[in-house]
């Protein structure tokens, strides 16, 4: 989120970071803050009640609720508009749609200047309230996976899972490496050869440039390069030395 932010290129200045909600709800009370984005399930007040106590104290400063898709509900949506949030927004979260929103708060901040920390500066101070390890990013990393899992037969590139999941390419990249250790294309190829390799111990009437072609790959010398670059050896060496 904060990377996200930065690519913005706005005329903000990020005060901080916090994934406490209780916590939050007392520097926002003591700094300058204006615009909050905040996941809403977070330790010791959820990130709704910090926008209505904060609110209703009269602060001025503008609140971007962030919520997981699966918890939506009506209870939310009506807590958000009691709270007078700036947009109640589901995970995964599209980047523009995010900057269109900050720059939404930041509108709506100007057209209120008489109040505001932005005044006497010239800048936005935003906070970001988020999870530092949610389940829903590990659920989120795992579908991909899953994805690839089942798609691994096509000409699969990262950006059938963008256009997939509607997430950047950056978000991607940072869920497999955190949850499952690998780049995309290195675990598109883990899954390839070791499905090729199953199939040449499975159908030995099969040649290897058919098991090429099964497991997606259109080029056979190009499936011979990866095979012995993820092994070692040739696929015709280990195909050779199958135990029987």
């Amino acid at each position: 989120m904060v990377k996200t932010l930065h690519s913005f290129e706005l005329s903000v200045d990020l005060k901080n970071t916090l994934s406490n909600g209780s916590e939050a709800y007392e520097f926002i009370l003591k700094n300058l803050i204006d615009v909050v984005i905040t996941d809403i399930d977070l330790p010791g007040m959820s990130g709704l009640d910090v926008a209505h106590e904060v609110n209703r104290r009269k602060y001025g400063c503008k609140f971007i609720i962030i919520g997981d898709r699966e918890k939506f509900s009506y209870e939310y949506a009506c807590k958000a508009i009691e709270a007078d949030v700036v947009s109640y927004l589901l995970k995964p979260i599209i980047p523009e749609t995010l900057r269109l929103y900050v720059l939404k708060a930041i509108n709506e901040l100007k057209m209120h200047i008489g109040d505001l920390s932005m005044k006497s500066v010239g800048r936005v101070f935003p906070l970001v309230i988020e999870q530092t390890d949610s389940r829903q990013s590990v659920d989120l990393a795992d579908k991909i996976f899953k994805f690839i899992l089942e798609h691994y037969k096509e000409p699969l590139s990262i950006t059938d899972i963008i256009n997939k999941f509607y997430i950047s390419e950056s978000y991607i990249s940072r869920l497999l490496m955190k949850y499952r250790g690998k780049s995309f294309k290195k675990i598109l190829t883990g899954i390839r050869i070791e499905k090729a390799k199953e199939l040449m111990l499975q159908y030995p009437v099969l040649s290897i440039e058919e098991i090429s072609y099964m497991v997606g790959y259109n080029e056979y010398h190009y499936f011979s390069r990866m095979y012995k670059a993820y092994t070692g050896v040739a696929p015709s060496f280990d195909r050779k030395h199958e135990k029987p």
